[in-house]
């Protein structure tokens, strides 16, 4: 039956344990930069938001004042038209 091999290594573990807290400094500044990059994301996407929320308000608002507008102008009904789909049959 084989047996196992057993080695032994001996040193100084010192620069090991260095680079190993190096470079759990350097992910602890990764992540603090991923988080502030994320978080601006986010505000930049909620303002985003924010702005065409607005901008569909004031569109929808200038549309009414179009409408009513063109209403004086025309004498046109207040009730709009109802609406009719053309199909193959009463297409023109």
């Amino acid at each position: 039956m084989a047996r196992g091999i057993s080695v032994v290594i001996s040193g100084s573990a010192a620069p090991l344990r260095k680079a190993i807290r190096e470079a759990t400094d350097s992910l602890g500044r990764m992540s603090t930069g991923a988080t502030l990059a994320f978080g601006a994301a986010a505000t930049a996407t909620t303002l985003f938001a924010k702005q065409a929320i607005q901008a569909a308000a004031d569109d929808q608002k200038q549309q009414a004042l179009l409408a009513r507008q063109l209403q004086v102008s025309t004498g046109a009904p207040r009730s709009p038209p109802s609406r009719t789909t053309l199909t193959p049959r009463n297409a023109p």
